[in-house]
């Protein structure tokens, strides 16, 4: 019971503690579901490429033949292809010398065999020579089909990076625009208790009051919408953590603004570089197509 302790502990201590930004994407990283998809598909596009080049080493089967028969010739063929045929098979339980017509004699065991077992073993072995480019394209659309899952995964966390990274930063925004609004509406209260004591005196009338009034159940209003949207912000950093989130720690910095070339942009670009892996892969395919006009 110690031991569990010790070990909850400092999960607790972690989840008391305000989440920062960099807590956020180490935890993104490691528990996104969609990031988790993306590593499984680079996988199994691994597994696909290792099976692609698995086939300049050949292919070894194993072929277990059993068979039972009473056909007189599948009897016979299965006696000569075991090598246990004998004299008997041949008819000579019916060779009679004194018989003046001996080739009219039908031999019993020969025409009407008992049920005979056939047991066949064999091991095939088969190593491509040539085949026409048509298992290099295959390796080739396999090696870009993984290239395209490692840019999937690497366009999904960038993706996520950046949903999780405006988040904090939308979080920021409304913990600051809340502040000056809650300020603001405590100054329109007091606004509103000097009216009333205004009106009493007869500096002010009562559509003074109102007026102010409207004024204050407006920025509540605008508070309870911004209070929402917090709660709602906090609900989509649990699902992108996959992780309940009530807490975090708003950067205090602002954004650096980005300064980035065109040359850049089309360098870096990950739908680009999928684009152009695409492209290679339909190459892949019209080459695998034309092979088979070809010998193997």
């Amino acid at each position: 019971m110690k031991q569990i302790f010790l070990l909850v502990l400092p999960c607790l201590c972690l989840m008391a503690q305000p989440l920062s930004l960099n807590e956020a994407l180490d935890l993104l990283k490691a528990q996104n579901l969609e990031v988790k998809m993306a590593k499984m598909e680079i996988q199994s596009a691994g597994y696909a490429y290792e099976m692609a080049n698995a086939q300049d080493y050949g292919q070894l089967d194993f072929i277990q033949n059993i068979s039972r028969s009473n056909d007189a010739g599948n009897v016979f063929g299965f006696k000569l292809t075991s090598r246990e045929a004998s004299f008997g098979d041949f008819g000579f339980a019916d060779f009679d010398p004194t018989n003046p017509n001996i080739l009219a004699v039908r031999p019993n065991a020969l025409n009407y065999p008992d049920d005979q077992n056939y047991f066949q073993s064999k091991l095939a072995y088969a190593l491509p020579l040539y085949t026409g480019k048509k298992l290099s394209s295959y390796q080739n659309i396999a090696k870009e089909m993984k290239n395209i899952a490692l840019l999937e995964k690497e366009d999904k966390l960038q993706e996520k990076i950046f949903e999780t990274r405006k988040a904090y930063f939308d979080m920021a925004l409304l913990e600051a625009s809340l502040k000056n609004l809650r300020q603001i509406h405590a100054n329109i209260s007091r606004l509103e208790a000097m009216t009333k004591e205004m009106i009493t005196e007869g500096y002010a009338k009562k559509i003074d009051l109102l007026e102010v009034q409207s004024k204050k159940a407006n920025v509540s209003r605008i508070i309870s919408e911004l209070e929402s949207s917090q709660e709602l912000l906090y609900h989509y950093l649990s699902f992108l953590l996959n992780q309940e989130v009530s807490q975090i720690q708003t950067p205090d910095y602002d954004l650096p603004q980005p300064s980035i070339s065109a040359e850049e942009i089309l360098s870096n670009n990950l739908d680009i570089q999928k684009a152009l892996s695409a492209l290679k892969i339909n190459e892949n395919m019209v080459t695998a197509e034309e092979s088979r006009y070809l010998p193997t």
